[in-house]
């Protein structure tokens, strides 16, 4: 099943996405609808974490909560996206870059969850937005 909706993308998105669908011989909406495909995790992964992190002992929900990535890897991830803004990235860093990419998405899924449990439990104020 797929649903249509419409995006608003500014210059810069929409250029890169044309220049990647002219490389690839692929339509500009094939080649957005792959990215985000990649980009966003699956809602079963989304499910299983909740569950996951409300077994675990405060001490550890509070751990997960103030997770951050390494300092080497982050270093390393913002080196890379401003290889990318410049296009700049050989083959190898573009894949060095995507797998950073899931690292840090997936790192940022569970301190989510971590926070969310953490408020959920009185341990952490909730965020102010």
């Amino acid at each position: 099943m797929s649903r249509q909706i419409t995006l608003e993308l500014n210059d810069d998105v929409v250029e890169r996405a044309e220049w990647l669908a002219k490389l690839t011989r692929q339509d500009v909406e094939e080649i957005l609808v792959d990215v985000l495909s990649e980009a966003l995790p699956p809602v079963n992964a989304l499910e299983e974490v909740g569950p996951s992190v409300a077994r675990l002992p405060d001490a550890k929900v509070l751990l997960l909560a103030d997770l951050w990535m390494p300092s080497e890897q982050d270093e390393r991830l913002s080196e890379l996206l401003c290889g990318q803004r410049e296009d700049t990235l050989d083959g190898a860093e573009r894949s060095e870059l995507e797998a950073l990419m899931r690292v840090y998405q997936a790192g940022l899924l569970w301190k989510s969850a971590g926070i969310a449990e953490a408020v959920r439990r009185g341990l952490r104020k909730p965020l102010e937005g």
